[in-house]
């Protein structure tokens, strides 16, 4: 280690820095589980903050809350806050970045409660920027680091299959003083170099792009509601295109023609995050080559939750005497028949065709009973 802290005109510390990881977090479990045990022996406190509400104003579950036993591996060094959000009202128009920023402002008290002090290295990045162990050590082992850097990281999109370039910059490392406050922005303009990587939208299930692309600051870029097509978007993350129908974002129409289009694939699994090839069985759907067979499947029971849902209020099957046996059989039908129909499994069913009605761009997850049986009956009226 004193080589390298030599190489970089820095001179080696007699013992380590305490390393503080401040995450905002949504619904990433699967990337804070890689993220996790990729820096877990760097790392002296893991301190998280999760809202009940998206930066959108959407309800959401509490769902580091909920999987916590998934993390039994870091449970000693884990602080976790609570940010009591807000629901957005009917037409609001409240900007989403502000409540973003409410929530990177209660991370300052956390992270002093998790008891960071001056002279700790703090990670200021999102779940899915995850610094390489090797650039932590370094700067945790080095005197004289400049006290912000930013982390250049190699960007990812979908899976590590699709490699874009290294134009992630907002994730940072600081050198904690009595000055510092949690941000995502610009800081400095001293850049570490090749520092890790940034997996976008690197998803296991459809139902989680589509929350994402509905809850994030971003949520305007869903322009039309069949942007949140489970089939459309299963298209595009095959091969490899924007999801929201965007031109690249660059400075030059050198680098915006050069970018446009489908990413190329990768079939290299090398330089990617080591806990991601240590559980390739269970992380699997982020490796090369496997992003076609990911999440098809997720489509079927996304479905059959909807249907469900639509069915029992239909139904209102605990107010009527005259419903009998189970709905869930009956969404199992309908869904099955569905499927049959939709891939003319079924010389029986060709005359059958099912109208659908799409009455909400927010998946029905998201939506109270009362906003769906609210729903039907304004399309019955239809």
């Amino acid at each position: 280690m004193d080589y390298l802290c030599r190489l970089h005109g820095w001179s080696l510390r007699s013992e380590p820095r305490r390393v503080f990881d401040g995450i905002i977090f949504s619904n990433e479990l699967d990337l804070l589980e890689i993220r996790w045990k990729e820096l877990n022996p760097c790392i002296t406190k893991f301190v998280i903050l999760e809202a009940n509400t998206t930066f959108t104003g959407i309800p959401k579950p509490l769902y580091f809350a909920t999987h916590r036993n998934r993390f039994a591996f870091a449970e000693n060094k884990i602080v976790h806050g609570v940010f009591p959000g807000r629901v957005a009202s009917y037409g609001s128009n409240e900007d989403p970045f502000k409540l973003e920023s409410e929530q990177r402002v209660a991370m300052n008290e956390l992270l002093r409660r998790a008891g960071i002090s001056f002279g700790d290295l703090l990670i200021m990045s999102d779940t899915d920027e995850i610094p390489s162990p090797h650039t932590v050590k370094l700067l945790q082992w080095c005197d004289g680091v400049p006290p912000v850097l930013h982390l250049e990281l190699k960007h990812y999109l979908y899976s590590f299959e699709f490699p874009v370039d290294y134009s992630s910059w907002r994730a940072t490392i600081h050198i904690y003083n009595q000055w510092t406050q949690y941000r995502h922005s610009r800081q400095t303009d001293v850049i570490l170099s090749d520092a890790g990587w940034h997996c976008s939208f690197c998803f296991r299930y459809l139902r989680e792009f589509v929350f994402k692309m509905t809850a994030y600051s971003h949520a305007d870029r869903v322009r039309r509601k069949e942007f949140l097509k489970y089939s459309r978007i299963q298209k595009l993350i095959c091969r490899g295109d924007d999801l929201f129908d965007m031109l690249p974002e660059e400075y030059s129409f050198k680098d915006l023609i050069k970018k446009m289009g489908a990413i190329p694939r990768s079939a290299s699994a090398v330089h990617i995050p080591a806990s991601l090839i240590e559980n390739a069985d269970k992380f699997k759907f982020l490796l090369p080559g496997e992003v076609r067979s990911r999440i098809i499947n997720d489509a079927s029971s996304s479905s059959k939750e909807d249907v469900k849902l639509v069915f029992e209020v239909l139904l209102i099957k605990k107010r009527t005497k005259h419903c009998h046996g189970d709905s869930l059989y009956m969404v199992e039908g309908v869904v099955e028949v569905m499927g049959k129909v939709e891939r003319g499994d079924s010389k029986d069913l060709e005359p059958v065709h099912f109208i659908k009605f799409q009455f909400s761009s927010v998946p029905l997850k998201f939506m109270k009973r009362e906003e769906v049986h609210m729903n039907i009956t304004d399309q019955k009226r239809r």
